[in-house]
């Protein structure tokens, strides 16, 4: 159970039309980052093991700019000498061929669909049930097919790591295999618990017509989280259990927060149940040195951006990178935050390092309540 490093790049929105800058933030960033580590050996600790995007690697769901995420990533990858197999993604808003539900009845349809398929009993389905599965994976197939080849195409099993990946059942083998899932590393002990919050994402004009408007853009499916909850509890008790999901578990459905049975817990409840730390992205929040502690348990980072600002006038989010350094036997996280700060003079450093100078507890695993 060794210490291990995230490299975070939340956000990237990847564009082929703004595809020099974005290569030369991303290349400085390898390039200075680099530079820092050979300044002093106690830096060498944050050299990223893996590399994690909450979400919004392209700007708009098209082959196009998936074709040039794969290059980009590939050298990023490269450049920090991460193995691509270790590359761990989350799918956002951004990466849907189509952006998001756009009127109320296409709303309504889905969300009553959604609800259905949250619904569907475990094991094999009957035939009465097998078409609310069938319209479900005609509703989502093709919004997640070009992440899904991404994720195939970048972190797929190498022959050079014990990575396994534990799809959602009902998933495997389709083009949604890789919206939900376990990435698991056994020498590591870790597992990047991927979830999907995109399903019933609705454009903001949406949200404004209907009520309760948090229903409608934050799901991530009962059933699936309570798959992986049981997973994890049964095979997986000693790994510490980072989840990776686009947005806020916060801005969680009313449903998914405050449903109960006698069978399971809410979706929130099972999610924070097996968590040890929590990521996510979206929001573009600057408060990457200052984590959310859920429940008085379960850090969770709000990542920044890596992308160019809305104004489009060329500049980044401040704080865009983070790493976060893992130590599961001290029980502790530790940050490093970037910044990128345009250059005066070619040749100089473009990005600054600051080490957060502070401990943040990682919860103990061995502690977690119910867990037997």
């Amino acid at each position: 159970m060794d210490t291990f490093s995230i490299l975070n790049l939340s956000d990237l929105h990847i564009d082929t039309e703004k595809e020099s800058t974005q290569r030369h933030l991303l290349s400085s960033f390898a390039r200075d980052f680099k530079g820092w580590v050979e300044e002093d050996t106690q830096h060498l600790k944050w050299k990223p093991d893996f590399i994690t995007i909450a979400g919004d690697i392209i700007n708009k769901g098209n082959l196009n700019n998936y074709d040039l995420a794969k290059e980009i990533l590939a050298d990023v990858a490269a450049d920090m000498e991460v193995d691509l197999s270790c590359i761990l993604m989350a799918p956002g808003n951004h990466d849907k061929s189509k952006v998001g539900i756009t009127n109320e009845a296409e709303y309504r349809e889905q969300k009553a669909n959604f609800e259905k398929f949250c619904a569907l009993p475990s094991g094999e389905l009957k035939e009465d049930k097998k078409p609310i599965w069938e319209s479900f994976c005609a509703m989502h197939m093709k919004n997640f097919a070009g992440f899904n080849h991404l994720c195939e195409h970048i972190g797929s099993v190498s022959e050079h790591t014990d990575k396994e990946y534990i799809p959602y059942y009902r998933f495997e083998g389709s083009q949604i295999q890789y919206t939900s899932g376990l990435h698991v590393f056994k020498k590591r002990k870790v597992v990047f618990w991927v979830l999907n919050t995109e399903w019933l994402y609705a454009i903001d004009s949406i949200t404004q017509k209907i009520k309760n408007q948090r229903e409608i853009v934050f799901e991530v499916g009962r059933n699936i989280v309570s798959y992986f909850h049981s997973r994890i509890k049964k095979d997986f008790p000693e790994y510490t259990i980072v989840t990776l999901m686009h947005r806020n578990p916060n801005d969680l459905s009313w449903s998914e927060v405050n449903h109960t049975n006698t069978l399971t817990k809410p979706t929130l409840g099972m999610l924070y149940h097996c968590s040890d730390m929590i990521i996510s992205g979206h929001d573009h929040s600057v408060r990457t040195d200052i984590p959310d502690l859920l429940r008085n348990q379960i850090q969770h980072f709000r990542l920044g951006s890596c992308c160019l600002s809305p104004s489009n006038e060329g500049e980044s989010f401040p704080y865009s990178i983070s790493i976060l350094h893992v130590d599961p036997i001290q029980e502790m996280i530790q940050i490093l935050r970037g910044s990128y700060v345009p250059p005066s003079e070619e040749g100089q450093s473009a990005w600054k390092f600051e080490e957060i100078p502070k401990n943040f507890i990682l919860r103990n695993k061995y502690e977690k309540v119910g867990w037997k």
